[in-house]
């Protein structure tokens, strides 16, 4: 009997230790499929959109779950750091794009097709714009480019109406320089640190700069006819 008994206890042992291994396993799994899911919130009332991951990673994809009609703002949360190519496009009724302070990439056509936006700020980390971002976008008219941007590619912001720039401490002249305004602009002001105006002007390329005069503050305005 004591035999029978251990070998009951020993077995009842071994299946309660296993049992509890599982546990942690279980938890694990479920934090993972949250991790998986997309994190964002919307309010409907404001129309307003907050995203912090997509699919588990950085890189913020377009959402099918998300009705892209009722957006009317979006903010970037720290968290994401890429926003895929498409990723807000044809959002007919989005008029605000804010960008915490997280290093950003903007892909392709990422706010392209936007008639009704006309507010975007990029924060100070916004590091890349790809071709056509912000095409089409009728109602912007300026832009603040951050100090981080290192690559701004053609036709970024196509048949827009972006006419002002703001260039924040980039005392040196971008590669990218030559295709800001893709020649879709008849006039633009273009500001830039008062210290590196006459950089600006010297790397016009095919831009024709007709003067400049200095703003208070930081920066110091540049005009011009493209």
């Amino acid at each position: 009997m004591r035999g029978r008994f251990g070998k009951v206890l020993l077995f009842v042992t071994t299946m309660a230790v296993m049992f509890l291994g599982v546990i942690p396993m279980l938890r694990g799994a479920a934090v993972a499929v949250a991790k998986a899911a997309s994190t964002y919130s919307f309010d409907a009332s404001s129309g307003t959109l907050t995203i912090t991951a997509n699919g588990g990673s950085t890189e913020w994809r377009r959402d099918s779950s998300i009705d892209h009609s009722a957006v009317k703002t979006v903010i970037v949360g720290n968290g994401v750091t890429v926003i895929s190519q498409s990723a807000f496009r044809e959002c007919t009724s989005l008029t605000t794009a804010v960008f915490e302070d997280s290093a950003v990439s903007i892909g392709s056509y990422a706010f392209a097709d936007c008639p009704a936006l006309s507010t975007v700020n990029l924060g100070y980390q916004a590091t890349y714009l790809g071709k056509y971002a912000f095409q089409n976008d009728i109602s912007l008219t300026s832009l603040v480019l951050s100090r981080s941007m290192v690559s701004i590619n053609e036709y970024a912001f196509y048949h827009s109406s972006v006419s002002d720039f703001t260039l924040t401490g980039l005392y040196k002249v971008p590669t990218w320089f030559s295709y800001l305004f893709n020649g879709n602009l008849s006039t633009y002001v273009l500001r830039v640190p008062e210290d590196s105006v006459s950089d600006y002007a010297a790397a016009k390329d095919n831009l024709t700069f007709t003067g400049s005069t200095p703003v208070i503050g930081v920066t110091a305005m540049v005009t011009g006819t493209a």
